[in-house]
């Protein structure tokens, strides 16, 4: 009898099996929390598939994953496109934060498939690592002073605040699917546990003010609903889950009109009725040009400089005049939403709060309700206004988003078949900015703030419709897909709309990472 060769013993081959699940492991548990732990797993990975050397096992198991081929062809097309690129710095370190695209691809559609506790452990351990980054945030939230109660961005310590929303969002559809499963096999907890943990992941949402990650939930609550339409039949119960997948969606939107109606909703001044003077006897001074409101008041009419500057100087260290009077203008905004009159009787009614507020540069007291969403409405709605209204986008996220997409698709026209090259998509960016008749500032520390935009810059129209190929390809094979990469291909697809998830290793360690884990676990069922 020939010997067995040593790497078809089981023990070998279950040490690098064990190398790759704790690799799957320490990745999901990091991606919320540690760019190091990120690296260490997918080090552990390289160690897991090139050290088994049953390679023609692995080769046969990616062959028949359309998936992770497409993937991998995703990478060598941005690869490819450094040809072409003039800027090979930016374009080494461009592909440096896209490796998770291949990577996980490959080690994932090279390694055998979880078993179903496995699965679910990976999974736990990225809920851990959310739990770590919300109690992070929770810990700087009820331990900050009031004067930071408007920097809702701060409050997710190890990744962005949108980055971060996602991954609740995740969460929240993990902990569903876990309630959801006849089989207790995926479940470590009772199923009510699973639910309540769910209801804080979007209570914390909430709390961060991450709209881009509550409209995707909205949209991801309004498929479920749906879905479950189509795949329950008992007609009671379908109208019970139905319902309850799409009352958050009516609830919102309903909360949403109601906002947008009262923020339109203004008191025109008669500037020929208003009094001239200030109870000091001072004149009051108005623009009525600056057609600028908060809370339906004009801002620009009846202040006093004179007299708020007088009296700011009493109460606050901050001078008046700093930043090109930023105080002043941030003053006049806040005591507007206010209803205070803007001279020294209104200025007393202002408290220490108020203040801190106005010296944080939060111009509306609405911003600095920690736990109200009619804020952050009230923010973009304000900057999406003057942006029409003045062609202004400077320091306006919104904003800032169409003015770079107007600027990516003037690149598009000019390069459309190959782009102008991974390297070469920021400077490229700049350029087309500044060539705006009201540029806004750009220092190259961000993109187009859309994935599929980003990637027609970088390529043109033919990686465009790859990575929409590679995006969409797993939907080819409904019977295998599980319910969460069902979900999380529409989570991805969303994502890239608003967001260059393939700009940071947090990113696009999240999104490689379970869109291949989820799309390969349902293969082999």
């Amino acid at each position: 009898m020939s010997a067995v060769p040593f790497y078809k013993k089981h023990a070998w081959r279950n040490a690098f099996d064990t190398i790759y699940f704790l690799s799957l492991c320490l990745c999901a548990l990091s991606i919320p929390v540690s760019h190091i732990g990120m690296s260490i797993a997918q080090f552990g990975f390289g160690v897991a598939v090139f050290g088994g050397l049953n390679y023609l096992e692995k080769l046969r198991r990616i062959g028949h994953n359309p998936t992770a081929l497409a993937w991998i062809g995703l990478f060598l097309l941005f690869m490819a496109g450094g040809i072409h690129s003039a800027d090979t710095y930016y374009f080494w370190k461009d592909i440096r934060i896209k490796m998770p695209i291949w990577v996980f691809a490959a080690a994932i559609g090279f390694m055998p498939l979880l078993s179903g506790i496995k699965f679910s452990t990976v999974l736990h351990f990225f809920l851990a690592g959310v739990y770590i980054n919300m109690l992070a945030g929770v810990y700087l939230f009820f331990g900050s002073s009031d004067a930071d109660a408007g920097r809702f961005r701060e409050l997710s310590p190890f990744v962005s605040h949108i980055r971060m929303g996602l991954f609740l969002v995740t969460g929240i559809m993990i902990q569903l699917y876990f309630t959801m499963r006849r089989a207790d096999t995926l479940r470590f907890f009772p199923k009510y546990v699973y639910v309540l943990s769910a209801g804080v992941f979007f209570a914390w949402l909430l709390i961060l003010k991450s709209l881009t990650a509550l409209i995707i939930l909205l949209i991801l609550s309004f498929v479920a609903g749906v879905w479950l339409a189509a795949k329950i039949r008992d007609r009671k119960k379908r109208i019970l889950i139905t319902s309850l997948c799409w009352s958050p969606v009516v609830i919102v939107s309903a909360v949403l009109a109601f906002n947008v109606y009262t923020f339109f909703d203004r008191q025109q001044p008669d500037f020929a009725a208003l009094p001239e003077k200030t109870k000091e006897g001072h004149v009051y001074e108005s623009m009525p040009e600056h057609m600028f409101y908060e809370n339906g008041r004009f801002v620009y009419d009846r202040f006093s400089t004179m007299e708020l500057e007088r009296e700011w100087s009493k109460r606050s260290q901050v001078d008046y005049n700093a930043n090109g009077q930023l105080v002043h203008y941030t003053l006049l905004r806040y005591m507007t939403s206010r209803g205070y009159s803007k001279d020294a009787e209104g200025f007393a009614r202002m408290s220490d709060e108020d203040i801190r507020n106005v010296e944080t540069g939060i111009p509306n007291y609405i911003y600095a309700n920690r736990f109200s969403l009619k804020g952050r409405i009230y923010e973009t709605l304000w900057e999406l206004e003057v942006w029409y209204n003045s062609g202004d986008a400077a320091g306006k996220s919104m904003a800032t988003r169409f003015k770079l997409w107007q600027a990516s698709w003037r690149i598009i026209k000019q390069n459309p078949l190959a782009g102008v090259g991974t390297g070469d998509v920021r400077s490229a960016l700049q350029e087309a900015v500044y060539r705006d008749p009201k540029p806004i500032r750009y220092d190259k520390s961000y993109g187009a703030h859309n994935q599929w935009i980003s990637t027609t810059v970088a390529l043109g129209f033919p990686a465009l419709i790859w990575l929409i190929t590679a995006v969409f390809i797993p939907l080819g094979d409904r019977r295998h897909l599980i319910p969460p990469a069902f979900f999380f291909i529409l989570l991805t697809a969303l994502s890239m709309l608003n967001e260059d998830v393939f700009e940071t290793q947090a990113s696009a360690t999240f999104i490689a990472f379970f869109f291949q884990l989820f799309c390969r676990q349902g293969m082999e069922k």
